[in-house]
């Protein structure tokens, strides 16, 4: 009688303890930092997903290509796909928005940002980005602020259909009303303008804080980590934008 071969995987489980409770983004950027591998898959404790789907060729497609996240197709507790791509425009009359899509006809089609936080992350990148900014307290422009930072720098984010994530309950939703956060999504990522000695922020974009608490220094602030970071933008968020819709166009159905 052969008996199958027993191997040993030595995967020391960390647990860390939260004494407060902390945005996702927040959550997110603790797990990066206590982590010792390279790549990290972000779940929530709702989520259900086939461990099979993570194997060791998504680590090396990760790998390989450089990507900064690759997402999950999305499930509802029902099993019914939800649309898992994600895009940035600039609607009429609004500042900004991100809207969800389906269908794609390349077999990982890229998407703005990972939805719910869910994704196996290149860590390395993550931390070279810098995570997601605590700064802005509400998750839904936390999430934006990330994608299109990313995407103005020059990373890439995939959705990877073969990796299937399903919502044990109701769906999450998200808070996009206009509100402080947006203000410092806005600054840090909207108004920034790129020039022959990197990117800058104008001073009349001053704009986005006007009756807000503390309004100068927080600019300051901002323009100061603009000024940091001026040779890691490799374009502006109109860019990003226009090369979103050609690509949509292009590689995904409607």
């Amino acid at each position: 009688m052969n008996a199958r071969p027993h191997h040993h995987i030595d995967t020391p489980l960390r647990e860390i303890w939260i004494r407060e409770s902390l945005q996702a983004g927040e959550l997110v950027n603790i797990v990066m930092e206590e982590a010792k591998t390279p790549f990290v898959f972000i779940l929530w404790n709702d989520m259900i997903f086939n461990a099979e789907d993570v194997s060791h060729h998504l680590f090396l497609r990760l790998e390989e290509r450089q990507d900064l996240c690759a997402t999950p197709q999305l499930y509802n507790a029902h099993g019914v796909e939800i649309p898992s791509l994600s895009m940035p425009v600039f609607p009429p009359n609004d500042i900004f928005r991100v809207i969800r899509t389906s269908g794609q006809n390349v077999e990982e089609p890229k998407t703005f940002m990972p939805l719910d936080f869910c994704g196996v992350y290149n860590r390395p990148r993550f931390l070279n980005l810098g995570g997601y900014d605590t700064s802005i307290t509400t998750e839904y422009w936390q999430k934006v602020e990330f994608g299109l930072r990313a995407a103005m720098w020059g990373e890439k984010i995939v959705l990877n259909p073969s990796l299937s994530v399903s919502y044990a309950d109701s769906l999450p939703v998200d808070d996009e009303s206009i509100n402080d956060s947006t203000s410092r999504f806005a600054l840090k990522t909207l108004s920034v303008r790129m020039s022959k000695k990197g990117a800058y922020l104008p001073r009349t974009q001053l704009f986005w804080l006007w009756g807000e608490e503390n309004w100068i220094a927080t600019f300051k602030e901002i323009r100061q980590w603009v000024m940091q970071n001026r040779f890691r933008f490799k374009s502006d968020a109109e860019l990003v934008v226009d090369g979103w819709q050609s690509y949509q166009s292009n590689n995904i159905k409607n």
